[in-house]
């Protein structure tokens, strides 16, 4: 039970913390699924930024990805896109880093991307 409620503390934290980033109380709008995967894209940006190893490959996957994301001009086809497109964006990512970089890389790259074209809408919003 100290597990679950350990876990339940670090996301309420890690929520918070989200909602005094982002301007304007556009995650004061969101429902808790979405609070959480903005927190998840959060997350995958930050380790990947702090990470020196293989950085700028992620940074180039990630501005890969947002240069498609773009195409969204409302956190809604946002969300709806982080769902449905996978394969095309895991596809360019990989071909982007080496080969022998781990698949939880590939996947917090995506997410990263997602996270900076999420600050992009919500920044421009508020």
């Amino acid at each position: 039970m100290s597990d679950l409620r350990a876990t339940l503390r670090s996301e309420a934290a890690a929520t918070e913390q989200l909602r005094l980033s982002s301007p304007g109380g556009a995650v004061d709008e969101l429902s808790p699924y979405d609070r959480a995967t903005v927190s998840l894209w959060r997350r995958s940006h930050t380790e990947l930024t702090e990470q020196p190893e293989h950085r700028q490959f992620a940074e180039a996957g990630m501005h890969a990805v947002l240069a498609g994301l773009r195409r969204w001009s409302d956190p809604g086809a946002l969300f709806d896109s982080y769902e449905a497109e996978t394969a095309a964006d895991f596809a360019l990512i990989r071909s982007l880093l080496p080969s022998d970089i781990p698949e939880e890389m590939i996947w917090r790259v995506r997410e990263a991307a997602f996270y900076l074209r999420w600050r992009e809408l919500t920044d421009s919003a508020g």
